[in-house]
Parts: structure tokens; C-alpha cells; sequence
């Protein structure tokens, strides 16, 4: 996980990233280096390119519906250089209760696992749900109240016999206190109830 802004802070979490080094670098070209990584995989590349990107595009966090827009669009030019290998799957937290996530599936070459991200939403009244890799099944109202309300993202359903939804390719969806939000005009009621959210600024931590 990195994290580099704070108030709250901006928290970047890997899933499943495969991206050749040299889109990355293609990517970062004519753009500020404010963040580099330390090591040399495909993830710090992809992360420290969008948050690059973003710093030199801003001089502070914008609003959620444009951030939703800046990194939908910052995904994609990564993977228009090479749509059909590049995998590309993350999670980018924004303080406590947000959370971006991106989907860009595929499989890696010779293999036939599919790298892609599923989500559910558990809300009341909470079920039983049987575990997908062992004979067990768990009661998720003995450990959520009346009032919870959560988003499970995951790179495969962990139930069997829950509705998972896939998320498609390409798309970005913003979860808010366990509620998606698909599109920068579904961000502006997240600004509506809760205008503290849209006080960023930059500062590495």
C-alpha cells in the first residue's frame, strides 16, 4: 500500500497490476516525477504514474466527481497502449469511507486464471452465506448491527451462494459508506450529504 496526501489521506492498495514498464514510462512522459518508486513492480510503476499525474494536474485534490473523471480518464490512457495484455485492477482510498476501485481485467499470458474484480453489498437484514473454498458457512448478523452497511471487492465471488456482481472492463466505481457510485454525477450526492469530503490538499506522508 502507499500512501502520500493526507486530510484525509489518499491510500493506493494493489490487486492483481500487469502492466509492461515501458507504457508506464510512456505514460509519465512530459509530466512531473514529484513520486518514483522504490522497487520495480508493475504496481509502484502504475501508482506513482497516476499520482504524478494527478499532482501536476492539480494543486490540490479536486472534488470527487472530477477526481472520478481525472483518474477514469488516467486509466485509460495506460491501457490504450496495449489494451488486450494489460491488466489493471486497484483500489484507491480516500479517508475513511471512500474508496475508488478500478477494473481492467484479463489473464496473464499461459495462464487461464481471469484477473478481474467482483463486489456485493451487504446491507439488513444481514444472511447466512456459504464460503466458496471450504464447507463453512457464515452468519453476518452476528457481526454487523441495524445500522451497517458494507462493500466486499474481491478478484473472485468468496460465496456461493451470494449475487457478485463483475465489474466491466474499463469501469471505475467510487464506494461511499458501502454504496456504489458509478459515475461523476452519482459522486455529486456524496457532496451534497458530505461537503467535508471534498477538503483535500496535497502533502506526502
Amino acid at each position: 500500500m502507499l500512501a502520500y496526501y493526507s486530510s484525509p489521506p489518499l491510500l493506493l492498495s494493489s490487486c492483481v497490476i500487469s502492466v509492461q514498464p515501458q507504457k508506464t514510462n510512456h505514460f509519465l512522459s512530459g509530466r512531473g516525477k514529484s513520486y518514483n518508486p522504490v522497487g520495480d513492480t508493475d504496481s509502484e510503476a502504475v501508482f506513482c504514474a497516476i499520482l504524478n499525474a494527478l499532482k501536476a494536474r492539480f494543486d490540490k485534490l479536486p472534488s470527487l466527481p472530477v477526481l472520478h473523471d481525472t483518474i477514469s480518464a488516467l486509466c485509460q490512457e495506460i491501457v490504450n497502449h496495449d489494451s488486450d495484455e494489460t491488466i489493471l485492477n486497484f483500489l484507491i482510498g480516500c479517508g475513511q469511507h471512500l474508496q475508488f476501485v478500478y477494473s481492467w481485467p484479463g489473464s496473464r499470458p499461459g495462464s487461464t486464471v481471469w484477473n478481474g474484480l467482483h463486489y456485493i453489498i451487504r446491507e439488513p437484514p444481514f444472511q447466512q452465506a456459504h464460503l466458496a473454498d471450504c464447507d463453512y458457512t457464515v452468519n453476518f448478523a452476528d457481526s454487523n448491527g441495524d445500522d451497517s452497511r458494507v462493500a466486499v471487492i474481491a478478484t473472485k465471488p468468496l460465496t456461493d451462494d451470494e449475487e457478485w456482481i463483475e465489474m466491466e472492463r474499463g469501469e471505475l466505481i467510487l464506494f461511499d459508506q458501502g454504496l456504489p457510485h458509478i459515475s461523476p454525477v452519482d459522486c455529486v450526492s456524496i457532496l451534497t450529504s458530505f461537503p467535508d469530503k471534498t477538503r483535500f490538499y496535497w502533502k506526502k506522508i
